[in-house]
């Protein structure tokens, strides 16, 4: 941080020259600026279609019609059995290499760099390599945190409407994993207090503390009290409140935390992933690895991944984001009258619609509760759900299941 001059105690002659000097660096640095080369467009594959990350001029890029923001690392795919020693020497502008998730068919790996002007020398250094399969740079894009605002207030009007009341007779999701990507969890909440949380983690700062880092945080306790809020007499029911929690704040998009967010869910043994978000720009790593959670996940039954169809009020189109892959359970929003909701995407692709509207949760704000709408309300009901039948039976393949779902589900 700069010293404020004006309280500095020096002579008028010594302040003029350092304001004269301040002006002197500010005008050089924009010579600078005005006459430094412009970054250049960069093309990398993305399901075997080139696509191009072209520059724009505020210093971010696009790349199929997404602005996205680039740094000194990229991803790659490495071959079977290639470790970060033999990664390491493809260039030895490389100064780190991160194991990010690994695959039967190859390994994902984060690629880092000193200067970011290097990208496009180093990402065609990769993608020539033997010692490669696919490599992207690792890019940070704005997902949609599917939620939106509310206006009336219908507590948990959705349980008894949907029968979960009857469910709980037998289980409340005891013996299921549930993890959830999201921003912060307030686990200190008076309704979350006492959730059985297995795991936590919070990839922007590393660490084992998946808490709610600034104001903007409360996606992911509002996602998290539809699916764990304790039954305890105090504010609100979550739908299978004895399940596992695991909690995973990653509140941005880089490619390579996402990926590893994956990998740490799998880790910690996740029978269900709920991702109340999606991001606008499909990238293939991130396929490859729903893939392989949905067809080896759960020793082979595969691992049921929730994804919140968004709420742009638009068709899905093929391959444009998570929620349109067929491997996973993508839930569309609608409202007390069985209709789906204006704002809720929809299509082919999105398997199940529920409740999605004015719904009453747990909040890490200064009310503690608030009324959440959208499709991240959506992906959170059925996450909760499937919690229970897997509670009550173990064995279901990610098929059964899904057809499980879509059964309970059907308009009554």
């Amino acid at each position: 941080m700069e010293p404020n001059i004006d309280r500095i105690k020096t002579p008028g002659g010594m302040i003029t020259a350092m304001l004269a000097l301040q002006f002197t660096a500010a005008l050089l640095l924009t010579i600078l600026v005005m006459f430094a080369a412009p970054a250049q467009a960069v093309q990398f594959r993305n399901f075997s279609t080139l696509v191009t990350l072209a520059p724009l001029p505020d210093g971010f890029f696009s790349v199929a019609g997404v602005k996205v923001k680039t740094t000194g690392r990229i991803v790659v795919k490495a071959v079977p059995g290639v470790g970060k020693e033999a990664l390491h020497k493809v260039d030895t502008r490389v100064t780190e290499v991160t194991e990010l998730y690994l695959l039967d068919s190859g390994s994902y790996f984060a690629i880092s760099f000193a200067d970011p002007g290097d990208l496009e020398q180093i990402l065609v250094r990769f993608t020539a390599s033997s010692l490669v399969l696919t490599a992207q740079p690792d890019l940070l894009q704005i997902h949609d945190k599917s939620g939106r605002g509310a206006t009336r207030r219908e507590p948990t009007a959705y349980i008894k409407k949907l029968g979960i009341e009857a469910l709980w007779e037998n289980t409340k999701g005891k013996g299921v994993k549930v993890a959830i990507i999201d921003d912060g969890f307030d686990l200190n909440h008076e309704d979350l207090r006492g959730v059985a949380s297995t795991f936590g983690y919070d990839l922007e700062s590393g660490t084992l503390d998946p808490s709610p880092r600034v104001a903007l945080d409360t996606h992911g306790t509002e996602v998290a009290g539809i699916i764990f809020a304790r039954h305890n007499g105090i504010g609100i029911d979550g739908i299978a409140p004895e399940a596992d929690f695991i909690a995973i704040r990653h509140p941005d998009t880089w490619t390579s935390r996402t990926i590893l967010s994956f990998y740490l869910a799998q880790m910690a043994g996740a029978d269900i992933i709920n991702c109340s978000w999606k991001s606008r720009f499909l990238l293939e790593p991130i396929a490859d690895i729903i893939n392989d959670l949905t067809t080896k996940g759960r020793h082979g039954k595969g691992v049921a991944l929730v994804f919140a169809a968004g709420n742009e009020g638009g068709g899905l189109s093929d391959h444009g984001s998570e929620a349109a892959l067929p491997e996973v359970i993508t839930v569309g929003a609608v409202g007390g009258n069985g209709k789906p909701l204006k704002f809720s995407n929809f299509g082919r692709e999105v398997d199940v619609y529920t409740f999605g509207q004015d719904i009453l949760t747990t909040s890490n704000g200064a009310e503690k509760y608030s009324l959440f709408s959208g499709t991240s309300a959506s992906a959170a009901i059925i996450s909760g759900t499937i919690a229970l039948f897997l509670s009550q039976a173990p064995d279901l393949n990610l098929t059964d299941l899904h057809q499980k779902i879509v059964s309970f589900f059907q308009p009554r």
